[in-house]
Formats: C-alpha cells, sequence, structure tokens
C-alpha cells in the first residue's frame, strides 16, 4: 500500500497519448484454395513472424536435431531496423522464468538484457470488496519472480538469433499466406499416403508444400480456420487502458502490483527504477473517459483506483 501512496503523491503520466484495445470475440475471414505452377517445398512453415512465430522459428532454427531441415517463416511486414527509444511502449509482457530459459537456450535473453527489461521481486494482490490479499515472492527476495519487457524488445532479440541460423530459416518478409489446402480438412482433398502435404498459396502466387504448418498468426487466424480447429469465444465487454507512469526514485520498483475491482483489474508492472506500465481493464464507457480527462486527473483516478474504499 505504501507505494500506491507514494504513487498518488508523486506519480505523474509519461505520454500524453493513452492507448486502448478492445476485447473482441474471435472471427474467422474466408479461406479461399488455389494452386500455382511455382511450388516449392519446406519440411516447416510458420505462417506469421510475430513475437509468439518468430520464437517458434528460432527454437526451431537452432535446434541441432533439425540442422538439415529447412524452415520458413512467413512475415507480412516489411522487415524493420529497431534501435531502442527513449520513451518505453506501452505494449509489454510479463517473461517468466521458464521464458526466460526459453529465450536464453537460443540466445536471446542476453539480447533482451543488453537493450532493455526489468526484474519483479514480488507481486501483490488484493480484492478492492474485501480484505484478500496475497503475495507472490522467492523465499529470500533475492531471485526474480518474472521479468517485463517490451514486446519490440524481445521481437529483436529474437530477429538477432535468427539471423544466427539464416542457413535454416528462410525469413520471407512482406510474405503471407492467402490460402491453404490441408489433406483430410479442406473439402474435396482427402488425405492419402500419396497426398499427405499441407498446400499453401502465398500472395505472391507462388506454393509452399510442408508436412508441418504452424499457425502463429494472430486472433483473426487464417490456420485455424483453414484446420477447422474449434474454439469458444466470449465478449466480457471490457476496454483495456494502457499507458506509462513515472514513480518517485525513492520508491523500491521491483513488485507488480494489481487490484480486482468490480469493473476489472487494475495492474501496475515495473519498467525501470521509475517507470510502470500501467493495464486498466474496465468498461468501455469509463475507459472513454480515461483517454479524455487531463492527465492529472487520469493520475489521480489511477492513485483513486488503487487505494480507495469500495463499497
Amino acid at each position: 500500500m505504501a507505494c500506491a501512496l507514494s504513487l498518488r503523491q508523486r506519480c505523474f503520466l509519461c505520454f500524453a497519448t493513452v492507448r486502448s484495445m478492445r476485447m473482441l470475440p474471435t472471427t474467422s475471414r474466408k479461406i479461399q484454395t488455389t494452386t500455382s505452377q511455382n511450388e516449392e517445398t519446406a519440411d516447416i512453415v510458420i505462417s506469421g513472424g510475430g513475437m509468439v512465430g518468430t520464437a517458434m522459428a528460432c527454437a526451431l532454427g537452432h535446434e541441432e536435431l533439425l540442422k538439415d531441415k529447412k524452415i520458413v517463416l512467413l512475415e507480412a511486414a516489411a522487415k524493420k531496423s529497431y534501435t531502442v527509444p527513449e520513451a518505453f511502449s506501452n505494449r509489454t509482457c510479463a517473461i517468466s522464468p521458464s521464458s526466460v530459459d526459453l529465450l536464453s537456450s537460443v540466445g536471446a535473453w542476453n539480447e533482451v538484457e543488453q537493450m532493455r527489461c526489468h526484474s519483479v521481486k514480488r507481486m501483490q494482490v488484493w480484492d478492492s470488496c474485501s480484505d484478500s490479499l496475497i503475495t507472490f515472492s522467492n523465499d529470500n527476495l533475492l531471485d526474480d519472480l518474472a521479468y517485463i519487457a517490451e514486446n519490440d524488445v524481445i521481437e529483436e532479440a529474437l530477429r538477432r538469433r535468427l539471423e544466427a541460423v539464416s542457413d535454416r530459416v528462410d525469413v520471407r518478409y512482406q510474405t503471407s499466406a492467402k490460402s491453404f489446402i490441408i489433406p483430410g480438412v479442406t473439402p474435396g482433398h482427402a488425405e492419402t499416403h500419396q497426398n499427405s502435404w499441407v498446400t499453401v498459396g502465398l500472395q505472391d502466387n507462388c506454393v509452399l508444400k510442408t508436412k508441418l504448418l504452424i499457425g502463429a498468426d494472430g486472433i483473426f487466424s487464417a490456420v485455424r480456420k483453414a484446420g477447422e480447429f474449434h474454439t469458444i469465444q466470449r465478449d466480457y465487454k471490457q476496454t483495456a487502458v494502457v499507458a506509462t507512469l513515472q514513480v518517485d526514485e525513492s520508491i523500491d520498483n521491483s513488485v507488480a502490483w494489481q487490484r480486482f475491482l468490480p469493473t476489472g483489474p487494475i495492474a501496475m508492472l515495473p519498467l525501470s527504477s521509475k517507470y510502470c506500465n500501467l493495464i486498466w481493464t474496465t468498461t468501455p464507457d469509463q475507459a472513454r473517459y480515461l483517454k479524455e480527462i487531463p492527465e492529472e486527473s487520469f493520475v489521480d483516478a489511477v492513485n483513486d483506483a488503487f487505494v480507495s474504499s469500495v463499497s
């Protein structure tokens, strides 16, 4: 609670722009099937070169058992150069020790540490409607509970490590799949011993045939649609407001705070010794209000959400 009180006295928004993310149910898009004369084969094709797809490509590319396999990563965006900006991004991840082990196994965690991340020593979670409270930490508080890192930093670290296995992983930027033929799933294409390859039609009218297709293409996954994977969705009718906050440097900013409010949880994750990432999940109406009010009023609202009593 001391951290929240200090925040109330000395906290201010670092950026004037506050983003919001609407939480919507998953929908699907129509998948068309095509054929092409320009065919090639690959042992593994990964559709989607975001953080998950790049991590998968990096892990497979560094696996010695797969050193003779051809791996293709499809990324719709153009290849970009990245330098760590002075301002923190609002898009962050909490990295567990197990995820650190995964990133370390391909040499990416060292890249993350050289760029920017921050450790979490303790996490405190409590309820606004009762006295319920729980604290997570390692016994001696010396070992880190987790790390907070920006998505852009993680992706850049993985891209750098992909370059080390460029002879195994073919990263195709500005390339995305527009069609899939999956034997035994796509109508009119029965699976047989002679016909067991997945066909991936690309936007440039080339065709990839593969034994293993991995879908890492986001919430509107075309791979999931083509594979007829059944999912259950629920619209929680909530919006997450994210922002970067600055706290007083005298605070030990190694604690993650989360409070459950009647309208949804609010959390602050430490980004550095003096900056925090705010994620406030609430109703769409309140989210719009929070985005429109002045910065000082926004900071007051954040502090009230962490310390005020809720009847």
